[in-house]
């Protein structure tokens, strides 16, 4: 979910702006990747709110899983943000060498 999210989100972005012709600059696809990582996570905050307000406590099964999924979806969020924004290093170089080594 929050992989799609962030790739969903980066493409409308980047395909706006590459629209917006001389109105503003296109936004590269790892900026766009980069913010769309940013915004992606969704929390759950209103559902449980509402859960507990229908008198579920945090024992119950199904506010046990939504919260989980909202760990879950942070987690991925943070990793994947952190990951993109070392590719914003203009410097890097990613050929088959680094490839190969990061897969190790």
């Amino acid at each position: 979910g929050t992989l799609l999210a962030t790739a969903i989100t980066a493409f409308v972005l980047h395909k706006g702006t590459s629209l917006c012709g001389s109105l503003c600059e296109t936004i590269p696809y790892v900026e766009s990747l980069t913010f769309g990582a940013l915004i992606s996570s969704i929390d759950p905050i209103a559902v449980l709110s509402v859960l507990n307000n229908m008198g579920m406590t945090d024992t119950d099964t199904i506010y046990v899983i939504i919260f989980g999924e909202s760990l879950l979806n942070d987690g991925v969020a943070i990793v994947l943000f952190q990951t993109l924004v070392h590719f914003l290093d203009e410097s890097l170089v990613i050929d088959m060498e680094a490839v190969i080594t990061g897969a190790m």
